[in-house]
């Protein structure tokens, strides 16, 4: 009775050991390695894309100050960017930079909804040049 109590207890042990092994991913049946896209050019410009225009299409519908507060908010994480290589995507990261200072400016100064609108849609036209697909935007 003692033997089959015995192999009772190490069935179960193996059992939850290759449990434990299989449920933390040890083992050739784990997830795969995370990739580093630290050095993708394509990678930032899916970034900057999906933060441009989130951001922009939110701007026109709001008051002047909830618009500034957004933009500088987009301008800080553009700013991430400032020295990591972007490749072919640079020139188009410098204009939507540049873009979104001068709506930030605009907005500062009060100026007309169709007027930020306009601006707005034109860097989302620029942002929507860059690699990647729009991301659908989670909440918290």
């Amino acid at each position: 009775m003692k033997s089959v109590q015995n192999a009772s207890r190490i069935v179960i042990s193996f059992l939850l050991a290759g449990a434990i092994f299989w449920a933390t991913g040890c083992g050739s049946g784990g997830p795969p390695p995370k990739k580093d896209d630290s050095r993708n050019p394509a990678s930032h410009a899916q970034y900057i894309k999906n933060l441009t225009i989130r951001t922009l299409k939110k701007v026109p519908n709001l008051t002047k100050d909830e618009a500034v507060g957004l933009l500088q908010n987009m301008r800080a994480g553009l700013a991430q960017y400032e020295d990591v290589p972007m490749g072919e995507f640079e020139a188009t990261y410098k204009e939507i930079v540049a873009g979104t200072e001068e709506l930030l400016e605009l907005c500062r100064q009060g100026g007309d909804k169709a007027q930020i609108k306009s601006r707005a849609d034109a860097l989302i036209e620029k942002a929507n040049t860059l690699p990647g697909e729009l991301e659908e935007e989670t909440t918290g």
